[in-house]
């Protein structure tokens, strides 16, 4: 008997996964509604256990009522990803939690020991982020520190105007960002140069390049003279 009323639930079961599968379904327009309910859906969600700073998420911020991007920062040296800012400037000091601490001997923010890598609470850290609230990224975005708990990957379908607000100056601040990184790349290829084991070398000019030799210059004396 328990083995047929397996099999007469398994039609409903296959409903019901049907359902989520097309709740899940990728590509298609949604609204902030809808995505809410994907991104807060076990089997939907996309969680995140490994943040990695420079890295676009989607975070749910409580002011907004909604789903926005954000980009993840580094503690230190925040212009390694795209933003040419400190926390401080920022305003991420002022409201900093308790994992981090400020060090000043070195000037910038750390993990205290017990949130390292390794360390008892390291899965309770607190990162800071910067959403994309606004046309104007970052002079007049929103920052926070939020558990890696409130992350969630996205991608070409959750990252859509009728849902993330917006998400289109986050795609074009990635998109600038990486250009430049691959114009830098290119860069360095081309002048080895620019690398820091050869930066005492000597510019060496190709004969085709050399300029023609300069003129004598003449005291002020014999200027006047051959002025007059």
């Amino acid at each position: 008997m328990i083995k047929e009323q397996k099999h007469l639930q398994s039609p409903h079961r296959e409903q019901h996964q049907a359902r989520r599968k097309r709740r899940c379904d990728r590509g298609q327009p949604m609204t902030c509604a809808q995505l809410n309910e994907r991104l807060n859906d076990p089997e939907c969600a996309s969680k995140v256990f490994q943040p990695k700073a420079g890295e676009l998420y989607l975070v749910y911020r409580k002011q907004s009522q909604c789903w926005l991007a954000a980009l993840l920062l580094p503690l230190t040296d925040l212009k390694s990803v795209g933003i040419s800012a400190t926390l401080e400037s920022l305003g991420l000091s002022r409201k900093a939690p308790s994992c981090v601490t400020y060090n000043v001997n070195s000037g910038e923010f750390e993990w205290r020991d017990e949130y390292r890598d390794g360390g008892n609470l390291s899965h309770e850290r607190k990162f800071p982020i910067i959403y994309f609230s606004s046309s104007k990224f970052p002079e007049c975005s929103a920052i926070g520190w939020v558990l890696a708990k409130d992350l969630r990957l996205q991608d070409e379908s959750t990252l859509q105007p009728s849902a993330v607000p917006y998400c289109g100056v986050a795609r074009a601040f990635m998109k600038r960002r990486t250009s430049r990184r691959i114009l830098k790349d290119k860069v360095r290829d081309l002048d080895p140069l620019s690398s820091e084991q050869n930066e005492n070398h000597v510019v060496v000019i190709p004969p085709h390049l050399k300029l023609p030799a300069p003129r004598p210059m003449y005291p002020s004396s014999q200027i006047h003279r051959h002025r007059r």
